[in-house]
């Protein structure tokens, strides 16, 4: 991945640059490079501002609060504020599965700090605005994350 980015990046293409930078912070948050995965995060948001291509932008600000939260417990702030900022921008973008997906990592870092009802009524307010979709993983995950305690709507 990184070098097919530096090949990008060394021809001057910038289509759809902050959600490669997205998907290559989330491989290195998941591989457990947390402070690479941070800076790649860092400069996806940076791009979304400089390219003036923002739907990216919710995602990012929400693998930045996964990097704070995987970063202990002195970061948890920084990620709640993430959190927040993402919810508002992917509100703002009427980006319901942004705002589901960064519901869920918040249930994370709510849940550490023994908060995880809030995060789970936050989850669940999300999760009801769905009307379809209810087998991709996502809506799995949050259905999961819920304890079963929702039933999916009939599909559409």
């Amino acid at each position: 991945m990184k070098a097919g980015l530096n090949d990008l990046r060394n021809i001057g293409s910038r289509v759809a640059w902050p959600h490669f930078l997205g998907v290559l912070a989330e491989c290195l948050l998941l591989a457990g490079v947390i402070d690479e995965a941070l800076a790649i995060a860092e400069e996806g948001l940076a791009a979304t501002h400089s390219t003036g291509a923002p739907y990216y932008e919710a995602e990012l600000l929400r693998l930045r609060s996964d990097c704070f939260v995987a970063m202990g417990e002195s970061h948890f702030g920084r990620a709640e504020r993430g959190y927040l900022d993402s919810l508002e921008v992917a509100h703002g973008q009427k980006a319901l599965s942004w705002q589901l997906r960064t519901s869920m990592s918040f249930l994370n870092l709510l849940t550490k700090q023994k908060r995880e009802s809030e995060g789970k009524s936050r989850l669940g307010e999300v999760y009801s605005r769905f009307s379809q979709g209810f087998n991709t993983q996502d809506l799995v995950n949050a259905r999961r994350l819920l304890g079963g305690v929702v039933s999916p709507s009939p599909e559409l």
